[in-house]
């Protein structure tokens, strides 16, 4: 029996809670992006087909998200025990794979297609035909506008690692 809790224990409990939050939080902007692809397909015609496609459409979200959450940074919480390279690492990972549902959400807005390895082709060949006409400045608000994702992320996981004792 553990009578008394160690400093390292104590920590891992205070990152899978903020965890929690983290993922909780994504959760939220996921759905809202992933609206897409509500907002692109043809409503259903009756009550019970709608209270299924928005019930399906939060829990596969919601799920999806969650278990992103669970295969990447739930154990970095047991591994690293260093919260400021476990926020870093899941503020990335959240930054890209959140950029990664955007960029399948505005596939499924134009071609009507998910990324997948059917679709790689047209993937390929429209993202040939785009990058030939980028510039620099185009290049370079994608990847501002990266660092603004991830900066907010990281503002996140900062604001709530500070009110981790009150959110408990």
């Amino acid at each position: 029996m553990i009578l008394v809790e160690t400093p390292r224990r104590k920590l891992v409990t205070q990152l899978v809670n903020w965890g929690h939050w983290f993922a909780l939080l994504n959760i939220i902007i996921a759905i809202i992006i992933a609206a897409i692809y509500i907002l692109n397909s043809p409503a259903p015609g009756t009550p019970l087909g709608t209270l299924f496609l928005f019930t399906n459409w939060f829990s596969h979200i919601g799920f999806l998200t969650f278990f992103g959450f669970v295969i990447f940074i739930l154990p970095l919480c047991y591994w690293v025990a260093n919260a400021r390279v476990v926020k870093i690492c899941a503020s990335v990972t959240a930054a890209l794979a959140l950029a990664l549902l955007a960029f399948d959400a505005l596939l499924y807005n134009k071609y009507g297609v998910h990324l997948s390895f059917s679709s790689a082709n047209l993937i390929r060949d429209e993202a040939q035909t785009a990058l030939a006409e980028f510039g620099w400045q185009q290049w370079g608000f994608f990847l501002l506008l990266f660092v603004v994702w991830l900066s907010f992320q990281l503002i996140v996981a900062n604001a709530l690692w500070q009110r981790i004792e009150r959110l408990q």
